[in-house]
């Protein structure tokens, strides 16, 4: 059997970078679900949450590289990991594809997306916001929100640039709640060219993501060109559920864009281009309406398919046709 222990190779590495899921998203949990004695030795049942290649995302977020010895030992682990599972779950089709590819039977597979508790998570009027007086923010202008990790792999760049290009709109204001290995960077960047119309922030703790997301008019989520189906960024469900209109700067052929597009509750620009970026972001000041609408869309769609309680029935049909099939 898997231990979880036996997969945290590359850890400290991810967490300083990250993937578009944020710090060590890429890494596999396994968790045995049901256990029997069968000829005399011990069968496990596993099943895999957020699945996906450490050795892919090492590529991804430029820390390693095809056929490099660090690159290689992810490759053996997510082998013996696939080959030792009766089940493996994955949280997107994305990386359902990834794993067919690899040589992993599609039948062994099951898709089940992290869920998001849209109660806990849940749209905050700005007048009620204590975001705005925390801060001084200006409750009155156009407020575009990023929040979470800035690394490699997150193109914070695009950001500051997209940022430049509508320095003269003084009615869009910028609001950055990050951490990670380029913040320290974009932050002074931003301040050496004297851009007024960015703030940068430290990251605020999980409790406070409602007001952090309810406080703008929209949220960005961004990615290096190439990364987008390296990570489904978990940041999408809590800014959905938070009613906010999301623009991405994003891989256009990712899972997370089809999603954006169906539900409607947002924009897609290919990822590491600036000025389209910048031209979603004065499209959505110039409608703002639009933006409420797409907020709403956004939670209606993770209120109906992503909750705690549909994920959770989900994860127990799976374990129990496990444990009927080898228990």
């Amino acid at each position: 059997m898997i231990r979880p222990d036996d997969l945290s190779v590359a850890a400290d590495s991810l967490a300083a970078n990250g993937t578009p899921d944020g710090p060590a998203g890429a890494v596999v949990h396994a968790a045995g679900v049901c256990t029997d004695t069968l000829d005399g030795g011990l069968r496990a049942a596993e099943a895999l949450s957020d699945s996906f290649a450490a050795a892919d995302s090492l590529v991804h977020t430029g820390l390693s590289h095809r056929g490099s010895l660090l690159w290689k030992i992810g490759r053996r682990i997510e082998d013996a990991t696939y080959s030792g599972c009766d089940k493996i779950i994955v949280i997107s089709e994305d990386f359902r594809r990834n794993l067919l590819e690899k040589g992993v039977p599609a039948e062994k597979m099951e898709v089940i997306y992290n869920w998001i508790d849209t109660d806990e998570v849940h749209p905050i009027a700005k007048g009620e916001n204590g975001l705005f007086e925390e801060f001084h923010l200006d409750p009155n202008v156009f407020l575009v929100i990023y929040a979470g990790n800035l690394g490699n792999a997150q193109d914070g760049q695009n950001i500051i640039d997209a940022a430049g290009r509508l320095r003269g709109h003084s009615e869009i204001q910028f609001a950055i709640f990050a951490g990670g290995s380029e913040y320290a960077s974009l932050k002074e960047q931003a301040k050496q060219r004297a851009m007024k119309n960015v703030c940068f922030f430290p990251l605020l703790p999980q409790n406070r993501v409602s007001e952090v997301y309810s406080a703008g008019d929209i949220a960005l989520i961004t990615c290096k060109p190439g990364t987008g189906k390296a990570g489904l960024p978990s940041k999408a469900w809590s800014i959905m559920a938070a009613g906010t209109a999301i623009v991405a700067a994003f891989d256009t052929d990712s899972e997370l864009a089809r999603i954006l597009t169906s539900s409607r509750c947002g924009q897609v620009v290919e990822a590491g281009h600036s000025e389209a970026l910048a031209a979603a972001i004065l499209s959505a000041a110039q409608n703002r309406d639009e933006c409420l609408v797409q907020g709403r869309n956004g939670r209606d769609y993770v209120v109906a398919h992503l909750g705690k309680q549909v994920a959770t029935r989900a994860y127990q049909e799976v374990m129990e046709s496990v444990c009927r099939t080898i228990c």
